[in-house]
């Protein structure tokens, strides 16, 4: 029974560090926050078709949501056909986002 006790203290020991192991990880590797006074923006360039938009824009949503990164998310339209304009306006309807033409691409603007 003893045997017993000290194996259950064991795997108790090991949860435990495996718990603060993962807590300073997630501490450390948060890549991007928020600080006072300074606004963080993921800017997202498409052109032609933009055929990885929406994956990049779910790569964004998701370190967002699972709280990696606290950004603004602006996509930079540098020359996107008119299909890809209508696609890129639909996602940044669902996801916050910001679109800026190529004839007034300005990260002030945003």
């Amino acid at each position: 029974m003893e045997l017993f006790w000290r194996i259950l203290a064991g795997a108790a020991l090991c949860l435990a560090v495996a718990v603060l192991v993962a807590a300073v990880r997630g501490m450390v590797f948060t890549p991007i926050r928020r600080f006072s006074g300074a606004e963080t923006l993921a800017v997202i360039r498409a052109s032609g078709s933009a055929e990885g938009l929406e994956s990049a824009l779910r790569g964004v949503e998701w370190l967002r949501e699972c709280g990696r990164a606290q950004v603004e998310i602006v996509i930079a339209d540098c020359g996107m056909d008119r299909e890809a304009q209508r696609r890129a306006e639909v996602l940044a309807l669902k996801t916050g986002a910001k679109i800026v033409g190529r004839e007034n691409f300005d990260i002030g603007s945003v």
